[in-house]
């Protein structure tokens, strides 16, 4: 019995034993049941929970799992989620979102980093972006079962780079013009950011200003030999006082001209304008300086200088020539009135006053010639005459003046083989111009030498003396308009420097060329005319024109037309003077109604009427059958081309240029053979 009670209470022990052990791992099964529940729960609270949105999606990308974040970006309830693709929750992502997606669903290789951009229902209207990590879910096969997504909104950041970027391309378009603008701007331009003007870098034009080569040193206050040195008012300037080194030390520089002088004596003019440079705190980090090659400019404006100073001059020289003529005629009015008539003063008187008229014509008609050169209007009638011919026409105008200063002359007359086809009268004149040029400018009992020989295809007429000459330096502008040499200002009989211009500029119109040498002043001086040769034999003398109806002397009605009622009197007691009946108006309305009463033969009519011009009386004469006869006479100072074929063409029959000669208006009422609409002087 004790053997059977121990063995029942080892028994019971041993069962008691495994009872309380088993309990033992029940409980601490269920410990650890509840503790992997806990953490369950509190994984799904952090999945669903996380900052960043979380989504599990299947091969055909639906949901399985989404947390709360992600739900709310995408605008839809996490149940919602649940069973749905991509496409049906977010619509304007799905293009996006299914080609990723599928990417990592066919690679198996996981993308991290992407960004999607578009509208959700959360914010419908705003387009946000979002950075995606997406991994595969393998199974134990290795199959891919779907993807993993974290979701995470980079909106924000997203539209901070991208402005980043754009600020970034806009400063590499700036930085770009400004190349561009540094490469194009027609100065140089020098920048420094060191105050002490280390690392000076400069444009192209910097090189072509400065004649430097690529590689030299742009700072003049860098040690070593330099292409060139800048000068301010005639004096080096100091390093300290260089405009790029006084704008880095804080002083701007404006309008600052200098001179850059070379080694081979070139200069060029420069104007300089610098700033300073400041960074963020407002201190000092450099400078910009730029430099203006203004030589033309100054060159421009020291011409501008001397033609203004030679016009002034020139003024002066027409006043003092006009007043001389004028002084002498006023002179010979006065004799004139204390004289009694038929003494020998008289005729002399008369001929003073025709001689200083004369003076003043030739002036103005150098001064109208000029200007018709300048403007193209200058007509040449050329003409095939000998040269032998023209110089001796022209020796015939200047003789006296030759003869009178007690001048040998000497001429060496070509053959009558060497002809030219030109405006006779303007070589003519050309010739005579240079020959009292030489006559004015020869001490008296001088020589004058004329010769003229074939060169070539070209004829060369000189005309040489042992005069006052030309200084060397005076020959580049002598033919210049207003332009003297200083010696015949100084011994100044006449002229106001425009015959060589004008002389010069008449030759070149035939084609040839005029220069002037000298050894020197007082060594006298050459001029040479070169124009070219002609084979064409003289025209044949044009045919005397038989007397027309006015071609008698005896008293013709003639009608004045004249507002300058001083010379409208005094024309018209002139031709009463010579037996004309003779009516005076001054103005065109009272020359059309005094014509119908009047009915001259005669109108010296003047262009310039106070009322209605000439050319539309002249006009209203050839309109009416009355006064359609009338011989109609322009008399005006204007006398260019234009000036002739307007007259011709309002019914003219001739064209006077004032002041008009006594034996010109004989000429007219003679009848004479003359050209009508043909200037006369």
């Amino acid at each position: 019995m004790v053997i059977i009670a121990g063995a029942v209470s080892i028994f019971l022990f041993a069962a008691f034993r495994y009872l309380l052990l088993a309990w033992r791992r029940e409980r601490a099964a269920r410990e650890r049941l509840a503790h992997r529940r806990t953490d369950f729960e509190a994984m799904e609270k952090a999945y669903v929970d996380a900052p960043l949105g979380l989504a599990m999606l299947d091969r055909e990308l639906r949901y399985l799992r989404i947390n709360r974040l992600l739900a709310e970006i995408n605008g839809v309830s996490i149940e919602e989620h649940i069973g749905k693709t991509v496409r049906d929750i977010v619509p304007d992502l799905a293009a996006q979102a299914e080609e990723l997606f599928g990417q990592v669903i066919r690679t198996g290789k996981p993308l991290c980093g992407v960004v999607l951009g578009g509208e959700t229902n959360s914010l419908p209207g705003t387009e946000r972006f979002w950075r995606e990590n997406i991994y595969p879910i393998v199974g134990p096969d290795g199959s891919v079962l779907g993807v993993n997504v974290t979701v995470e909104e980079c909106t924000h950041e997203k539209r901070l780079n991208d402005a980043l970027r754009d600020s970034e391309r806009r400063e590499r378009e700036r930085v770009a013009e400004l190349e561009a603008l540094m490469d194009a701007v027609p100065a140089g331009i020098f920048i420094t950011h060191s105050p002490q003007c280390d690392g000076v870098t400069g444009n192209p034009e910097v090189l072509r200003i400065f004649r430097m080569q690529p590689g030299d040193s742009f700072s003049l206050a860098s040690p070593g030999k330099h292409a060139y040195s800048l000068r301010r008012q005639g004096r080096d300037c100091a390093n300290e006082s260089l405009p790029l080194q006084m704008a880095a030390a804080g002083t701007p520089v404006h309008g600052d001209e200098l001179e850059a002088h070379f080694d081979n004596g070139e200069v060029v003019h420069i104007l300089a304008n610098a700033v300073p440079l400041r960074d963020a705190e407002g201190e000092l980090a450099g400078a910009v300086c730029s430099f203006a090659d203004i030589t033309a400019q100054k060159q421009a404006s020291s011409l501008l200088r001397e033609d203004s100073r030679r016009k002034d001059e020139f003024i002066a020289t027409l006043a003092h020539e006009l007043r001389n003529p004028l002084a002498a005629i006023r002179t010979a009015l006065d004799l004139m009135k204390i004289s009694p008539a038929g003494t020998p003063a008289v005729p002399r008187t008369r001929e003073i006053m025709e001689r200083q008229l004369g003076h003043l014509v030739r002036l103005i008609d150098d001064l109208l010639d000029v200007s018709r050169i300048n403007t193209g209007k200058l007509e040449l009638t050329r003409e095939s005459a000998t040269v032998a011919e023209v110089i001796g026409n022209a020796l015939q105008v200047s003789g006296a003046c030759i003869a009178e200063a007690c001048h040998t002359l000497e001429v060496e007359a070509p053959p009558e083989s060497c002809r030219v086809k030109v405006d006779r009268v303007r070589i003519e004149q050309v010739l005579t111009n240079l020959l009292t040029n030489a006559a004015k400018y020869t001490p008296p009992g001088g020589r004058i030498h004329v010769s003229a020989a074939a060169e070539g295809r070209l004829v060369a007429i000189r005309i040489a003396d042992n005069g006052i000459g030309i200084d060397p330096a005076t020959l580049p502008s002598l033919f210049e308009v207003f332009s003297q040499a200083e010696p015949g200002r100084q011994m100044r009989r006449g002229g106001i420097g425009i015959g060589l211009c004008l002389a010069r500029r008449l030759v070149n119109l035939h084609g040839g060329t005029l220069t002037a040498s000298s050894p020197g002043p007082g060594l006298g001086s050459t001029f040479t005319i070169r124009l070219p040769l002609c084979t064409e034999p003289a025209a044949a003398p044009a045919p005397v024109a038989a007397p027309s109806a006015l071609g008698t002397t005896e008293r013709r009605r003639i009608l004045v037309v004249e507002d300058n009622v001083d010379l409208a009197r005094s024309f018209a007691a002139l031709l009463s003077g010579h037996g004309h009946e003779v009516d005076l108006v001054h103005t065109g309305t009272a020359a059309i109604e005094r014509g119908r009463r009047f009915l001259p033969e005669v109108v010296f009519l003047d262009l310039g009427l106070p009322d209605i011009g000439g050319c539309e009386v002249a006009r209203a004469f050839r309109a009416d059958a009355s006064l359609r006869g009338a011989f109609l006479v322009a008399v005006t100072g204007w006398g260019a081309a234009n000036d002739r074929k307007a007259t011709r063409d309002a019914g003219f029959d001739m064209h006077l240029t004032k002041p008009v000669a006594l034996d010109v208006i004989r000429q007219v009422l003679a009848g004479l053979p003359l050209v009508p609409a043909v200037e006369m002087a």
